[in-house]
């Protein structure tokens, strides 16, 4: 068996892709064209046999990115090797790598391929063989979604957390002042309290100073007036504090 029909009888029993192209010319080395596919490989491209695929420019299953630039990258491949020099590690020859594909129709899917050069003295061959992530792809922008709605959930808890946190600290503001207001009423009260039994002791000595006549009475009477005086004054001024309070709260 030649080493083309050697790849094809391996080729017709794989589950997965093979693309087998050679260099028709020696003038150009970096033009090569498909001498055998198998049916694995005819339905990921999308063509009807696996004969339809032979003669194909190998460059058509490539996208235009890929594909302009494959001559010269097969060109310096050969020329590398039958110098002995080293592969560099981003080629996919020998190496599993995923790239895009272009089936028939023109769309574009995502696969694995991996390349080996083959040869002897008469002939070369590059075996292709590639698997197809589309399932695999589609998985991980399901999960890469899954993950991004997780995130998004997590950051709007982190914001309803800070907003939460926002009104319990308003909250105990609002608090802190309510009690202040309600302990200065509360004084107030007691300050007004005291007033109004000042100004009923202040008119019961008036009705007993002018009835009897005491230079006592009349002394207890100035007393209590300088006392109502002070008190009236604080009144005042703790009044104007419930107000002032009452306004600074309700601005905020």
């Amino acid at each position: 068996m030649t080493v083309l029909e050697t790849i094809q009888y391996m080729g017709e029993r794989l589950q997965i892709a093979m693309v087998v192209g050679s260099i028709p010319t020696a003038e150009n080395r970096g033009e090569i064209r498909v001498v055998y596919a198998n049916s694995p490989a005819a339905y990921l491209f999308g063509y009807t046999t696996q004969n339809e695929m032979e003669g194909l420019d190998v460059r058509g299953l490539m996208p235009q990115d890929i594909s302009d630039r494959h001559p010269q990258m097969v060109d310096a491949y050969i020329t590398k090797s039958e110098a002995g020099a080293a592969i560099r590690q981003t080629s996919i020859m020998g190496q599993w790598r995923c790239l895009d594909a272009v089936r028939k129709d023109g769309s574009i899917i995502p696969v694995k391929g991996n390349v080996a050069d083959i040869k002897n003295s008469e002939e070369r061959y590059f075996l292709a063989l590639f698997t197809d992530r589309r399932a695999e792809v589609e998985k991980e922008a399901e999960l890469q979604s899954a993950i991004d709605a997780s995130k998004e959930t997590m950051a709007k808890l982190e914001s309803e957390k800070e907003e939460s946190e926002k009104l319990r600290v308003k909250a105990e503001k609002s608090l802190l002042k309510e009690k202040k207001l309600t302990g200065q009423i509360t004084l107030l009260r007691q300050i007004f309290g005291g007033t109004v039994g000042l100004v009923t002791m202040l008119g019961m000595l008036i009705i007993a100073s002018w009835l009897t006549g005491h230079e006592d009475s009349k002394d207890s009477l100035a007393m209590i007036e300088r006392v109502l005086l002070v008190h009236t004054g604080i009144l005042g001024s703790a009044m104007a504090s419930v107000f002032d309070s009452r306004a600074k709260a309700d601005s905020e």
